[in-house]
């Protein structure tokens, strides 16, 4: 099974609630008063899918963490073509290229971009 989170758009939270993917990608919540699956736009939300991976303080990885490795900063991303998870650089003039695979192991998680997003900026 795969695990993920979900970043509630409308109030700034990560939502809490029972959560499913169904086969389209949209994202399901069950309600707890009634009984029944409700979908949600996809406006409404971003489903954060965990990579497998960890960082050196065994802190699980997501999709758009971001990460500190030599004192560069990546945001986790996942790469359709070649069915991968990677680091990108975040600065454009940053040394060391992309991370991949075993490299997150030697990372720190220093947050994320929906509640971190000041973290994104280069100098941040």
């Amino acid at each position: 099974m795969e695990k993920f989170r979900v970043w509630d758009k409308q109030h700034s939270r990560w939502d809490e609630r029972l959560c499913a993917v169904n086969n389209e990608e949209h994202l399901i919540i069950y309600n707890t008063n009634t009984g029944y699956w409700f979908q949600l736009p996809p406006a409404l939300y971003e489903v954060s899918w965990s990579t497998g991976f960890k960082d050196k303080n065994d802190v699980e990885l997501f999709h758009k963490d971001i990460l500190i490795w030599d004192e560069n900063k990546f945001v986790v991303e996942w790469d359709n073509e070649n069915g991968m998870w990677y680091g990108r650089p975040l600065a454009s003039n940053q040394e060391g290229g992309v991370l991949s695979g075993r490299a997150f192991k030697e990372t720190i998680n220093i947050g994320n971009c929906w509640e971190n997003g000041e973290l994104l900026d280069e100098k941040g």
